[in-house]
């Protein structure tokens, strides 16, 4: 598969184990999608502006989520 030209990224999880596979592919799509609403929401020509998207501001799913599963921080 990565000899093809349509693909311009391929992420391998090389790994026997079904449930391993999914984790490092559950993974990948959190940081992804993570990574682009970051892009999307920051300030300046490259993104939209809005609300946030800075590291660590609160805003962010992944941040609300870490609150959640620690509690204290």
């Amino acid at each position: 598969m990565a000899e093809l030209d349509s693909i311009d990224y391929l992420f391998v999880a090389p790994s026997s184990s079904v449930h391993r596979i999914q984790e490092a592919q559950t993974t990948i799509y959190h940081v992804l999608w993570e990574l682009t609403q970051r892009a999307l929401t920051a300030p300046g020509p490259a993104g939209g502006g809005g609300r946030g998207g800075g590291w660590g501001d609160g805003g962010s799913h992944a941040d609300r989520r870490r609150r959640q599963y620690l509690p204290g921080r």
